[in-house]
């Protein structure tokens, strides 16, 4: 397959992984503001320091709930799926563990607003993890690109049926 086009550097990357990330959040990640993806479970450690497609689906298929987390994939996305797209590329650095709502609310790189579904729920939430973007790895297509074949690994997280080359 040859590279996809991607912005602002000289770097190729090759994504075996995909991340499925709401489109408002996308934007913040984009724009720098975003430096911290909050999800409820722990990047698995052979994901840090690995490039991870950033996916965006269409629709999240929530209906009326479009403020609660759901996933806008199906568990097989067959390449080219209609309305999603590839925005981009990550590298996470790290994993930060959230233990209390003090904790989440005074870390501000996340951008997930107090009462938000995404953030740490009062009486529900026990453990929050905050997935650090790496300084150096994020890369952002323009345009974006078609999603490729690729199968859900773990809540949000798939992996492709072959490599996805970026040139960035």
């Amino acid at each position: 397959m040859e590279a996809a086009p991607c912005c602002q550097s000289s770097r190729a990357w090759t994504c075996k992984w995909a991340l499925e990330v709401r489109a408002e959040w996308v934007g913040k990640l984009k724009s720098g503001e975003k430096r911290i993806e909050v999800r409820a479970y722990p990047l698995p450690q052979l994901l840090i320091g690995v490039p991870i497609a950033i996916v965006v689906p269409a629709d999240m298929g929530c209906g009326h709930i479009q403020q609660s987390p759901c996933s806008g994939l199906p568990d097989v996305v067959p390449a080219g799926l209609s309305g999603a797209h590839v925005a981009g590329c990550v590298v996470f650095e790290r994993v930060k563990l959230y233990k209390s709502e003090d904790e989440f609310v005074q870390d501000q790189p996340h951008c997930v607003p107090i009462g938000s579904p995404y953030g740490w729920q009062q009486g529900v939430s026990e453990t929050l993890y905050g997935w650090v973007l790496s300084s150096t790895g994020s890369y952002w297509c323009d345009p974006a690109l078609p999603v490729p074949e690729m199968k859900r690994h773990l809540r949000s997280i798939y992996s492709l049926q072959s490599d996805f080359p970026l040139s960035c």
